[in-house]
């Protein structure tokens, strides 16, 4: 794996962890992508038109308001 994606896949461990998981689930692995804003995951999602720093508040499970549209 690349740097990038054996960080993300520790980092969703660990997300998981936290949260009292076993596993890690694909919210967890997409959050952990979303912390690298360099990363290319992050560039597809801005690509496609993904707010996301709305999107990390929405993993962070912090209430946010999507706009859609």
């Amino acid at each position: 794996w690349s740097p990038a994606a054996a960080t993300a896949m520790a980092a969703a461990a660990g997300r998981a962890a936290a949260r009292g998981a076993i596993l890690a689930e694909g919210p967890d692995l997409l959050a952990a992508l979303t912390y690298d804003r360099e990363c290319r995951a992050v560039e597809v999602l801005r690509r496609t038109g993904v707010d996301v720093d709305l999107l990390v508040t929405a993993l962070d499970g912090i209430p946010c308001q999507l706009q859609t549209g």
